[in-house]
């Protein structure tokens, strides 16, 4: 295994429309984000720490080693309830991805980006930690509509085409070759092929086109889905099922999930269950994940090692549970989907899961388990939790209860 290797995200949004009522007027939802505080509408975790986006602010807590928090200054530090990000003046980001130690966002015509930079995964030019946003220099016209974060490299999608920048050790950017960019390059995609959605993984990247699915980058443990190991410098198809078309796809380390239909599939490295198909052996093209009677994952999100997924008002997760990321109140790993213990009225409608720390939203609340070495839980604390708990917003960090 690659000595890069080290997480993914899984990124998660999700509306919150809170309407300007009277006292006497205010809803059951606006009332909870007024007793719970700063209500999220999307949230992404990274290694050790998670932002999330309410109304126009954006929002980080956990570690801030490389700048990864956005909040400005060089010093080493780490703050376990959010803190506001240090946005360029007139900068609104509408999404955010993570990777293990940087942070990215679209804000109407422009990517930023801020953190770790050692590869370039910033995207503006230079290696140097970024501790606030900085614009991506993207070519003359590429606008991204979405993006995707690996371990230390970025991708995004636009009308022009696929570009990625950062790591390419393991040809994870898709150009050809394996020299590390910093500056956003066109993916080399097969002819025909439009990817309309990405994931990427620790050294990895997919993307979803009418084509069909593909991967590239490290193949080493049957993560790309193409039959093989080889790492591939240019997208190659997925060896999916007969009649299976993906809607969906998250990345991990090396494991790559996707959804079709009712049905979830993964494929890759399975050493702790994170395939969920009931035993440890790798997978080098799509199989089936045994959920429960009546279970349909609707979304799914892949940590360093471990999956998660939605279905209805429960949520499910396996894998490695090393820190308790599996939300299931204890420390065993799971080769099968086990159910998340989420408090009572608590249904999550939107995961992020992170190097071993995973997030939810549900409803104007949101909450956070897992390893918390560094605040990442956002609870105030620093102790690892094996079932969820609510992220703590304090006025004292300067947001305000109301989310405005």
């Amino acid at each position: 295994m690659q000595g890069v290797l080290r997480r993914t995200i899984s990124e998660i949004t999700t509306l919150v429309i809170l309407a300007a009522v009277s006292p006497a007027a205010v809803t059951t939802e606006a009332a909870a984000a007024q007793r719970h505080g700063e209500p999220m509408r999307q949230v992404v975790a990274g290694d050790t720490f998670t932002c999330g986006l309410s109304g126009t602010e954006t929002y980080c807590w956990g570690a801030k080693f490389h700048g990864q928090l956005g909040t400005g200054g060089s010093e080493e530090q780490k703050t376990s309830t959010p803190v506001r990000v240090r946005s360029p003046r007139g900068v609104v980001f509408t999404e955010l991805v993570a990777g293990s130690f940087h942070t990215c966002g679209i804000s109407a015509a422009a990517a930023f980006c801020w953190g770790l930079n050692t590869y370039g995964e910033l995207g503006e030019g230079g290696t140097t930690d970024q501790a606030t946003p900085a614009r991506v220099q993207a070519p003359p016209g590429v606008v991204f509509t979405q993006l995707a974060a690996g371990d230390f490299h970025t991708c995004g999608i636009s009308a022009a085409g696929t570009y990625c920048w950062g790591q390419n050790t393991y040809a994870a950017l898709g150009d050809g070759g394996v020299a590390d960019r910093t500056t956003p390059v066109r993916v080399r995609t097969p002819p025909g092929v439009v990817f309309t959605r990405l994931a990427a993984g620790g050294s990895h990247t997919c993307g979803i086109s009418d084509a069909g699915t593909y991967c590239w980058g490290s193949g080493t443990d049957g993560q790309l889905g193409d039959g093989g190991t080889a790492d591939r410098r240019t997208p190659v198809r997925v060896r999916a099922p007969r009649g299976v078309a993906f809607t969906q796809l998250t990345a991990g380390i090396l494991v790559t999930c996707g959804i079709s239909g009712a049905a979830t599939y993964c494929w890759g490295a399975n050493h702790l269950g994170q395939l969920g198909i009931g035993g440890t052996a790798d997978r080098r093209t799509p199989v089936r994940v045994r959920v429960p009677r009546g279970v349909a994952f609707t979304r799914i999100t892949a940590g360093a090692s471990y999956v998660c997924g939605i279905s209805g008002a429960r949520t499910f997760c396996w894998g490695d549970n090393s820190h308790g990321q599996l939300g299931d109140g204890g420390t065993a790993g799971r080769a099968t989907p086990g159910l998340v213990q989420a408090p009572p009225g608590v249904a999550f409608t939107r995961l992020a899961a992170g190097w071993e720390h995973t997030c939810g939203i549900s409803g104007a609340r949101t909450f956070c388990w897992g390893w918390n070495v560094n605040g990442q839980l956002g609870d105030g604390g620093t102790t690892d939790r094996t079932r969820p708990v609510e992220v703590v917003f304090r006025r004292a960090a300067g947001i305000p209860a109301t989310g405005r």
